[in-house]
């Protein structure tokens, strides 16, 4: 995405404005005939990150497990997403070991990362929501949530 770098202020607010999110208010026909002449894969990239940026972390237990695995931070404990443990392979906002995270992800409809922190932030809450409505929070039982 570097040769739209110094466009991309209009390209997202013209992306906003189409999907709908953020703040923009209205959007110029330039913006738009911009955002069109981006190739599919800009515009997945532009939109990949407008959504990060737009990311809110769950609460709830969600939160709590943040908290206590990833991120000792003030709240909402957002900073662990892309946290890595010394000792294991364990990786991201819920600390997942990359066998398990493999498998989880694959379950939750989020293959393709075999990384638990190379996953974006939302990625990562959509699978341990998954986890959790599915299978509980005995995986974290000792983090106390």
């Amino acid at each position: 995405m570097p040769s739209i770098r110094p466009r991309v202020r209009g390209v997202l607010v013209a992306v906003a404005l189409l999907l709908g999110i953020g703040a923009a208010t209205s959007c110029t026909q330039q913006e738009i005939d911009l955002w069109n002449s981006l190739n599919h894969e800009q515009q997945v990239s532009v939109a990949k990150y407008i959504n990060e940026q737009n990311h809110q972390p769950p609460g709830g237990v969600l939160a709590c497990i943040r908290h206590h695995e990833s991120d000792r931070g003030p709240y909402p404990h957002a900073n662990g997403y892309r946290a890595e443990n010394p000792t294991s392979t364990a990786s991201g906002a819920y600390q997942y070991i990359d066998g398990t995270w493999r498998t989880m992800s694959a379950r939750a409809g989020y293959p393709g990362y075999s990384h638990a922190a190379y996953a974006p932030p939302s990625v990562q809450d959509a699978v341990a929501s998954f986890h959790v409505r599915n299978y509980g929070t005995s995986a974290w039982a000792g983090s106390g949530c």
